[in-house]
């Protein structure tokens, strides 16, 4: 007899209670039937059949009704059928199947575990058009399942079921995002589960985050908008896997020109996981900043600096108040705020500044700039950023110099402290910045620095090289000026 047709009768042979008969039906199994074609269709639905049983069907005569497999059978069986094509689209017995096996009379944690194994499998190979079908309702029983669990088992048969749900999830993600796309149910599902399961389950939710960002891609903007704030919320938590997926949504869902996104971006670049802050980086195309020669620079679209400045100021009110008044603190952390300058810098660069003479300078863009620039060089900054802050001063003083001269001009007692700052580019940006106040200064005014500049030279009173190298840069500098202005 073919082997396809003895398959299912050795198969109940293999799972008897009997240890003599099972013995002996195992061996039958390999020895004649393991040649089965398992992508046989009559094959297939002959096993789901012995599964699923036909007691409940109403047209079959009472004698000729099959009763469902006992749990030990239905156990093979499910193995069968997790490496069967035929099985993952033999509608509608994959849905009872998969339903028998998570919420059935009489199922077991083994059961529940190979249903959601199957269920991964059906995401997997089933042909599109039965997936729509059978799809959101089984998307909607491993939901129900998942409510139903807790996020405390210690059984790693539950456990497993748990890793096949998630990965059903991601599946059926990247197989029909529609599904998925027009609400941010299953994201905020999936963020808090991040945040509440066992750590031997975050890698699996991770995954299927990962797979679901992708289908909010050409989302509506009231669900663009609702995940902005979910993955806000969630970029700076404990969890590692909560973080690395608010970024990598970040970066997935948005482009350069959306400025929430770039921000969780901002914030990303100073997380103590290495991957969380290169994906950041490359977020903000910062990432291979440094190594870029000129000719390999590509045109971004990079947001408007007026938009970003004004996005990071609501996000920090504490902006809006004097470096003074902050303490010497830093409302960011240093490689935020690196991240933070070299990307605003890169927007500066590309936006239209207008024209301010007929504003109030105060509040245009520049300003503002100045403003991140200067809390940026809080006494708890470090000296990488104290030196980019300053330099960058002086890059959007090439601009706007009377807008930047005018500024500071009322500020020489602070760029003076500067002058004898540990990093050699620090004083160096600071002297030149002071040669550019100096040029808002009436004539005899600037001519009353240059001469505390050098008067403070005095060979008799040894000071520090950093304060002689800073105090001889800002008497070149001012210098200059006087002499152009002359």
């Amino acid at each position: 007899m073919a082997s396809e047709i003895v398959y299912p009768i050795y198969l109940a042979g293999a799972s008897d209670s009997q240890e003599s008969v099972a013995k002996r039906g195992d061996e039958l199994l390999k020895r004649k039937a393991s040649t089965a074609n398992l992508e046989d269709a009559k094959l297939i639905n002959r096993l789901f059949t012995l599964f699923n049983g036909t007691a409940s069907a109403e047209n079959i005569a009472a004698e000729l009704k099959v009763a469902p497999a006992p749990s030990s059978l239905r156990v093979r069986l499910m193995s069968v059928f997790c490496r069967s094509i035929a099985a993952a689209n033999a509608f509608p017995y994959t849905l009872q199947c998969i339903f028998g096996c998570i919420y059935g009379s009489g199922t077991t944690s083994r059961l529940k575990q190979l249903g959601m194994e199957f269920t991964v499998w059906v995401f997997k190979h089933a042909v599109m058009d039965q997936l729509k079908l059978i799809g959101p309702v089984i998307l909607s029983g491993i939901l129900r399942s998942l409510d139903g669990s807790s996020s405390t088992e210690a059984d790693s048969t539950a456990r497993d079921v748990k890793i096949f749900a998630y990965q059903a999830i991601g599946l059926l993600a990247s197989r029909m995002p529609n599904l998925f796309s027009n609400k941010t149910e299953i994201a905020m599902r999936l963020f808090t589960a991040l945040r509440l399961e066992d750590q031997s389950l975050r890698l699996t939710i991770q995954e299927a985050a990962t797979s679901l960002a992708t289908a909010y891609k050409g989302a509506s903007i009231v669900v663009l908008k609702d995940l902005e704030a979910l993955l806000l919320e969630n970029c700076q938590v404990e969890q590692i896997e909560v973080r690395f997926s608010a970024v990598r949504w970040a970066t997935t869902l948005y482009d350069m020109q959306h400025c929430p996104s770039r921000y969780i971006c901002m914030l990303g670049a100073s997380d103590v996981k290495l991957d969380i802050r290169e994906m950041a980086l490359t977020g903000l195309n910062l990432l291979n900043d440094e190594r870029q020669s000129p000719a390999m620079t590509v045109d971004f679209n990079y947001p408007d600096i007026v938009e970003m400045l004004n996005y990071i100021y609501s996000q920090q009110p504490k902006l809006l108040q004097s470096n003074d008044q902050s303490d010497g603190k830093l409302l960011f952390s240093s490689k935020t705020f690196l991240a933070m300058i070299k990307f605003l810098m890169k927007c500066f660069e590309a936006s239209d500044i207008p024209d301010l003479s007929q504003e109030d300078p105060s509040h245009s863009p520049v300003a503002k700039m100045c403003v991140v620039l200067e809390h940026a060089m809080s006494y708890e900054g470090s000296s990488e950023l104290h030196a980019l802050a300053l330099k960058s001063l002086v890059d959007i003083s090439f601009r706007q110099p009377k807008l930047v001269s005018s500024r500071y001009a009322n500020r020489l007692h602070w760029l003076r402290t500067l002058l004898s700052h540990v990093d050699s580019d620090a004083r160096e940006s600071a002297a030149r910045l002071l040669g550019i106040a100096s040029s808002a200064l009436s004539s005899s005014a600037a001519l009353n620095l240059l001469s505390e500049l050098t008067s403070a030279l005095d060979p008799n009173h040894p000071s520090r090289f950093e304060i002689y190298h800073g105090l001889l840069c800002a008497t070149g500098y001012v210098t200059a000026c006087c002499l152009k202005e002359s």
